[in-house]
């Protein structure tokens, strides 16, 4: 019992192979959804016909946008969070033993 509370209050550090998979998969699905958005887009030449204009560059930037800040939440803002909310429960008052019900499990 006394391990796993340790474990649950030592610093967690971040994990870059985790944040490259999920900006990996964050890119993938980014790609998906603004490729017909943002890829592509339909214009109107001098004959009155509608043509498809590609912005592989503009879906790019998205896509890379999309990777840095889903590498960036779980590389280092998730455990940052992870961090402060073990120490803000390690200052915590532990509850005594004569408290009522409603505080002991009221948190």
């Amino acid at each position: 019992m006394a391990q796993s509370e340790n474990k649950a209050l030592a610093p967690q550090v971040p994990d870059y192979g985790k944040a490259a998979r999920e900006a990996l998969i964050a890119g993938v699905v980014t790609l998906g959804l603004f490729v017909l958005f943002i890829g592509l887009k339909t214009d109107q030449n001098i004959h009155n016909e509608l043509i498809l204009v590609p912005r592989w560059f503009l879906l790019t930037v998205f896509v890379l946008l999309g990777m840095a800040a889903r590498f960036v939440m779980v590389a280092w803002v998730q455990p940052a969070l992870a961090n402060r909310g073990a120490s803000a429960s390690a200052r915590a008052l532990p509850a005594s033993e004569d408290a009522n019900w409603l505080s002991q499990h009221w948190h």
